[in-house]
């Protein structure tokens, strides 16, 4: 699944991971195509005002 941040929707993040940490929290690890990457609650990704599902 990928993903835009809302506040720069020219970059797409890819979901390469998903774990819980030890707090009981998923997160899942985004990686760009740029070489970035990033881990985030996966309650993040849910909220729109943040983050844009790409289809």
């Amino acid at each position: 699944m990928s993903f835009r941040k809302a506040s720069d929707p020219q970059k797409t993040w890819v979901v390469v991971d998903v774990a819980t940490t030890v707090d009981g929290i998923p997160h899942a690890r985004l990686s760009s195509h740029g070489g970035g990457q990033i881990t985030i609650s996966t309650y993040v990704l849910t909220d729109a005002e943040y983050w844009v599902p790409v289809r």
